[in-house]
């Protein structure tokens, strides 16, 4: 038996405020991939689209600073790539 275990959370604090996001799926990852590629300028809200569709709010993610945004998809993405 292969127990796959649950699905995985990833708890954000921001501005006092907790917030789930969810593990990708690997649709999610190769989609956030092609759409880096394809950005054509727009880099900032495929990060953005990215995060929001993981669970957290889009105006929250908006209001992220550009590092932070770095910071937790580099987080995420890093930590897919480690299994």
């Amino acid at each position: 038996m292969i127990d796959l275990g649950s699905e995985k959370l990833y708890e954000v604090k921001f501005n006092n405020k907790m917030y789930s996001l969810r593990e990708p799926t690997v649709k999610d990852a190769s989609e956030f991939q092609k759409n880096q590629k394809d950005s054509k300028g727009d880099e900032i809200g495929v990060f953005i689209n990215f995060i929001s569709t993981l669970g957290m709010p889009k105006e929250v993610a908006e209001n992220l600073g550009l590092s932070k945004i770095k910071t937790l998809t580099d987080a995420i993405m890093g930590d897919l790539e480690k299994k």
